[in-house]
């Protein structure tokens, strides 16, 4: 096998995520998830106190 064919296969080899990356990724989108997740709940919590202040005007 020409070596210009080896080094073009390690180049291959080197550019595809690994377990590792995947797992990192992974987690950064659980993050963010979890993030507006919060961010929703928070929202809510404030549209009902309005709902109720506004009730009791």
């Amino acid at each position: 096998m020409p070596k210009r064919n080896i080094i073009l296969e390690e180049e291959e080899a080197n550019n595809e995520l690994s377990a590792d990356d995947l797992a990192i990724i992974a987690a950064g989108l659980t993050v963010l998830g979890d993030l507006f997740s919060f961010y929703s709940l928070i929202k809510e919590r404030e549209e009902t106190e309005k709902k109720l202040n506004k009730n009791k005007s």
